[in-house]
């Protein structure tokens, strides 16, 4: 019995720990860290705005644009 509610108080902690990492971990101070990575990836300049982690999307994540890339 004691090991099933020691088993039941990790799983909330758990449970509230990954709850809690979009209210306490920032990217966007990091952008500076992995912006000249995509941008030596991707062989151009690349604008980032807000970014947010999240546990499950809250809009579709991909957008359907026509966008022409051109050919270097």
């Amino acid at each position: 019995m004691k090991i099933l509610i020691g088993l039941g108080v990790l799983v909330i902690v758990v449970a509230a720990a990954i709850f809690s990492l979009p209210f306490l971990v920032d990217l966007n101070k990091y952008q500076d860290q992995y912006k000249p990575l995509l941008e030596e990836a991707l062989n151009r300049k690349v604008q980032l705005q807000d970014i947010r982690l999240t546990i499950w999307p809250t809009q579709l994540p991909l957008r359907h644009r026509r966008r022409r890339i051109p050919v270097a």
